[in-house]
């Protein structure tokens, strides 16, 4: 459905887009407090998965959203994954038990992965125009990055007397709540199949080339190798910071705080940099981020050297979360967005469930004696070579694709 925002209406809309960062980020909060979970519940499989249920959920909710979203109004819909995440969260440590902690980090999750699927689809939907859209990715990840860094800071403060402490604050999700209800246009399921009807198609030629192209291939692969590197940092930043003797849990929050807090930069000039540089944006993500792993392979312990790392990570970061949403609606056909914002979602969501197992994995192979973390960063440098690799590789496929579409009937 193509709704013009204006005003009030549009303030008021991005304000409640921005507000749901604190259901989407929420991680950040619990992610400085990852090594003493651990420490709390074990390194084995189970105590792996209370710290990636959330993401493994997320991921395959938003999945799911993309059926949800055709038999539910998005605005429902994030009702309903703001109320999951909220009673899920605020009561995730009322029973000292690590089988009742992990279901409802669990629960958690469907509400984090469901609400950031439907709100993508949901601003795609309202901001239709390449140039419009990307511009409003760039104001809402600045609204992200802060959300993001306020949390990471907040977390890294509640757990030094206990851990648990953190999941107190996520009552607060009841504001998000009620700024959905208040602020968020009605998309009718009728309107959306009109709207839907306008963008199909007309003919079975052209029907026929709004099938998946291999540049959302490539751009999945893409999404993929940056969560896994950036879930490095995420998950294992904390203990890295332990491990090198920088600090503890309110040390890697400041961190953390940081590293978020400096994705604001990109936000304030991403809608002109994606129109000019389109997958380029991506290239540079992974071009920020090997260095910044690379310095803290090499220069580690080294808290200046180490601060730098973080910051130059932090606009990776911060580039690379909004082009993935920009990027993925430029990658289909329009009748297809949904798709890619769910599956753009779900990719950052699995790789975070996955990275937890990868990185414990890895310990015994690259550090044996140890088990200690520092030697995965500079492994995971491989991770972003391949995908640049591969955006040199698709660059010319992608103009060539985006040609195509801009010859078709776009029923806007």
């Amino acid at each position: 459905m193509r709704i013009e925002l204006t005003g009030f209406k549009k303030v008021m809309f991005t304000i409640a887009a921005i507000s749901t960062c604190f259901i989407s980020m929420a991680e950040m909060a619990v992610n400085p407090a990852i090594f003493a979970i651990m420490e709390t519940y074990g390194y084995d499989a189970l105590g792996s998965y209370c710290i990636s249920a959330p993401a493994l959920c997320a991921g395959i909710a938003a999945l799911v959203a993309t059926a949800l979203m055709s038999k539910i109004s998005k605005k429902t819909l994030m009702i309903a994954a703001a109320t999951i995440f909220t009673l899920s969260g605020f009561f995730a440590c009322a029973v000292p038990d690590v089988g009742y902690y992990a279901v409802m980090r669990s629960i958690m999750g469907v509400g984090e992965g469901l609400i950031s699927a439907v709100l993508m689809a949901y601003v795609a939907t309202l901001f239709f125009e390449p140039a419009q859209h990307a511009s409003f990715m760039g104001i809402w990840n600045v609204g992200n990055t802060i959300v993001g860094a306020a949390l990471s800071l907040a977390g890294g403060f509640l757990a030094i007397p206990e851990w648990q402490n953190i999941f107190t604050m996520f009552i607060l999700g009841v504001v998000v709540i009620i700024l959905i209800a208040l602020f968020m246009p009605a998309l009718s399921r009728l309107d959306a199949e009109e709207a839907d009807a306008r963008e199909s198609h007309a003919s079975a030629e052209v029907a026929q080339k709004s099938k998946l192209p291999g540049v959302f291939w490539a751009f999945i692969v893409n999404c993929v190798l940056f969560c896994l590197m950036v879930g490095l940092n995420l998950y294992f930043g904390s203990e890295y910071i332990e491990e090198t003797g920088l600090g503890g849990a309110d040390t890697a929050g400041i961190y953390m705080m940081v590293y978020t807090l400096v994705g604001i930069i990109p936000g304030f000039v991403f809608g002109k940099l994606f129109m000019s540089l389109k997958g380029r944006v991506s290239t540079l993500s992974f071009a920020l981020m090997i260095i910044a792993f690379l310095l803290m392979y090499f220069v580690e312990g080294n808290a200046v050297v180490v601060m730098i790392a973080f910051i130059l990570a932090g606009l990776a970061f911060g580039l690379f979360y909004p082009y993935m949403f920009a990027m993925g609606a430029l990658v289909v056909a329009p009748d297809r967005i949904d798709l890619s914002m769910s599956a753009a979602t779900a990719c950052y969501q699995f790789s975070f469930f996955a990275i937890t197992f990868i990185v414990n994995g890895l310990r015994m192979v690259l550090a044996p004696e140890t088990g200690m973390v520092v030697p995965q960063f500079l492994a995971f440098c491989l991770l972003g070579v391949i995908a640049i690799v591969i955006n040199l590789a698709t660059h010319g496929s992608f103009k060539k694709f985006r040609e195509t579409q801009d010859e078709l009937p776009q029923g806007h």
